[in-house]
């Protein structure tokens, strides 16, 4: 019989020895000299288009550092297509979608400026059902994709034969609920930018080289100017 390393046997987990002891370092223990604390104001809407907004109030606020909004962030970037911005522009596209933020010198005063930006909505019609999604007439969320995001067509073999021999055919629709897994700390991040214009990111990624393609896109940056490194 096959002796096997790995299957059948305890495999201790490679950093349950930090996580542990409590010297694993998520991104809620790090610090930075002069660091602030950023907040994101996200739309309450699944679809609805940005008619204005207004943050001059969230500007005057003591230990405010900075607020942005859709207008600090043109570059258009994606994984497949170039159609996301940092922060919304002209209208949202999903509950949560990021609206605008808040940097300031701790988190109560970045919470506190947050409720201060005012933003008026349109509301528009939303889609919530894939299948209805796709039907024409459905409200688009970018113009002209007809909401097909992606589309493979994969042809292998006589199909019509497969089924003509089968001797059983079963056909079916099966439909889960929403997965997230649960892990230790809150998404977060840590960003700095040295005197040389280099972005280093502090992030609990699992793709530490897609999240810098991403970043380089979404700020404009060359690639050469951007670093990840991976927390727990």
């Amino acid at each position: 019989m096959a002796k096997f390393s790995v299957v059948g046997k305890p495999i201790p987990q490679v950093n349950a020895r930090e996580k542990v002891l409590g010297t694993a370092l998520y991104v809620g223990d790090l610090t930075l000299p002069h660091l602030l604390h950023a907040k994101v104001l996200r739309s309450p809407y699944p679809h609805a288009r940005i008619r204005q907004i207004d943050a001059e109030r969230a500007r005057r606020v003591p230990g405010v550092k900075a607020v942005v909004t859709g207008a600090d962030t043109p570059i258009l970037y994606g994984p497949l297509h170039k159609d996301q911005h940092v922060l919304a522009v002209e209208k949202v596209r999903f509950s949560g979608e990021e609206v605008a933020a808040v940097a300031a010198v701790d988190e109560n005063t970045a919470l506190d400026a947050l409720e201060l930006v005012r933003v008026e909505y349109e509301e528009l019609p939303a889609v919530f059902d894939p299948e209805e999604a796709l039907r024409p007439g459905a409200p688009e969320i970018h113009a002209g994709t007809g909401n097909l995001a992606r589309e493979l067509r994969i042809e292998r073999g006589d199909v019509d034969a497969g089924f003509r021999e089968a001797a059983h055919i079963h056909e079916a629709t099966y439909q889960t609920s929403y997965q997230y897994h649960a892990f230790t700390e809150p998404m977060g991040s840590v960003a700095s930018v040295d005197a040389s214009g280099r972005l280093t990111v502090w992030a609990p990624t699992q793709s530490v080289h897609y999240t810098r393609h991403l970043l380089s896109a979404a700020l404009g940056l060359p690639i050469s100017q951007v670093r990840v490194l991976q927390t727990y």
